[in-house]
């Protein structure tokens, strides 16, 4: 039975109800519901992939300022498929440091290299460009064209004007990518005509690629003259993750499928706080940490719980996970309750929650024994629900139990769990008892 006709039907037994507030009074009684907790359809199983960091190329920033403009070599990483984007995870995911010599820190932080941190931890919340042109592909290199260099400007199908190319034709052929002469300004989609006879080469051209960070930059560089600076040392990684769904509850485990190993999904920010306060240590995670809800400027999130994995997460990881959700209220018409709800019971505590404000708002001036005894009424619907709340529980532990089986980890035994060799194809014994 869908939301509209538990709508109808609860209408028809308490006279006089508003739809809207029925809707409401049905959604209050699914509540009391889920609330309970324990549900096989409140358990939930995601994954994910943290992408390794990246660092090459360097950028420019400003103190104040909440940008951060790529040279050619980080634009050509931030954008290639693999690297600025790969397995699911965006730029606009992750998180931005500067470190280094660019940074005016005495003394230097401990734990430093490349891939080490410096400065505090900024989200980046968008991706975009500075309308100059960055570097040039070859799409098709062309045929019979007239061998030599030639200087070409680069037009644009907007206002972007001054940009140049150098394209070497070699046995009527272009095969080098061209060379940016000058980079030009307020492009927007780039382009050249080029036809030195034969068929034409194409190409494409990219913008300098420009960050946004949730806040301006306030770490202290080697000038604060407001003069923008060129770190030769950043690097771009994600330790904060967002919930898997917009009612997450809580985690029951995660588990780091390459290193085969679970992290502690109930981390203490304080005990970690103390051993890391800059979050130099990176290393595998091996446990989350609460960070609130999901506040960036313009997330496909808002108000979903984030937590932070540590210690720093500087290579490739994939992970398993299994969660508690609450559950989704009842929006739409067509709408229905999970498999093993009974809708009975439902309309049952809604039912009693219209006799509990029908019996609050009776006219006291009507003489006794006028119209329906609303706390009779109330009390029979509550027994309903219970009994069936009873029913449903027990049709449900089954489903509750091989969930949970299914995530008890072995008892007894070797140490190590015995897993499958991709290289044999058979099974890789276990080590230690």
């Amino acid at each position: 039975m869908a939301l509209g006709d538990m709508l109808a039907e609860l209408q028809g037994a308490v006279p006089n109800i508003d739809g809207a507030y029925a809707k409401t009074l049905i959604n209050e009684a699914w509540g009391d519901v889920r609330r309970l907790g324990g549900w096989s359809w409140q358990f939930g199983e995601s994954g994910f992939t943290l992408p390794g960091a990246i660092g090459k190329g360097t950028v420019t920033l400003q103190f104040g300022s909440p940008l951060v403009t790529a040279d050619a070599v980080a634009t050509l990483e931030w954008l290639t498929p693999g690297e600025g984007s790969q397995y699911g995870s965006l730029l606009t995911q992750r998180q931005f440091r500067a470190s280094g010599a660019d940074l005016d820190t005495t003394p230097p932080p401990p734990f430093f290299d490349r891939f080490g941190g410096a400065s505090t931890i900024y989200d980046i919340i968008a991706l975009g460009n500075n309308g100059m042109v960055a570097y040039g592909t070859i799409l098709t290199g062309g045929s019979g064209q007239t061998n030599g260099t030639y200087i070409v400007p680069i037009l644009d199908t907007g206002a972007g004007t001054g940009a140049t190319a150098s394209i070497t034709v070699a046995s009527g052929v272009v095969t080098l990518a061209p060379v940016i002469l000058t980079i030009g300004a307020n492009y927007t989609n780039p382009y050249i005509v080029f036809a030195e006879g034969g068929v034409p080469a194409t190409f494409s051209f990219t913008l300098f690629a420009v960050l946004t960070l949730n806040r301006a930059f306030t770490d202290p560089l080697t000038t604060l003259s407001g003069a923008p600076v060129t770190l030769q040392q950043y690097f771009i990684y994600q330790c904060y993750i967002v919930a898997p769904v917009r009612d997450f509850s809580r985690w029951l485990s995660m588990h780091d499928i390459g290193n085969s190993g679970w992290l502690a999904v109930r981390g203490d920010r304080r005990e970690v706080g103390r051993a890391d306060p800059q979050r130099q240590i990176f290393s595998n995670p091996d446990r989350l940490l609460a960070l609130g809800q999901d506040e960036r400027v313009g997330s496909s999130t808002p108000g979903w719980e984030r937590f932070e994995l540590w210690p720093g997460p500087r290579n490739r990881f994939l992970y398993q996970t299994w969660y508690l959700h609450f559950g989704a209220d009842l929006v739409n018409l067509s709408d229905t309750l999970p498999i093993g709800i009974p809708e009975s019971m439902v309309k049952a505590k809604a039912r009693a929650r219209c006799y509990e404000q029908a019996e609050a708002n009776k006219d006291p001036s009507n003489p006794r024994g006028q119209g329906a005894d609303f706390r009779f009424l109330m009390g029979a619907a509550l027994k309903q629900y219970e009994s069936e709340l009873k029913m449903a529980r027990l049709r449900d532990r089954d489903k509750v139990d091989i969930f949970v089986t299914t995530m008890t980890r072995l008892s007894g035994g070797p140490s190590s769990i015995t897993t499958f060799d991709e290289n044999t194809g058979g099974i890789r014994s276990a080590v230690g008892v």
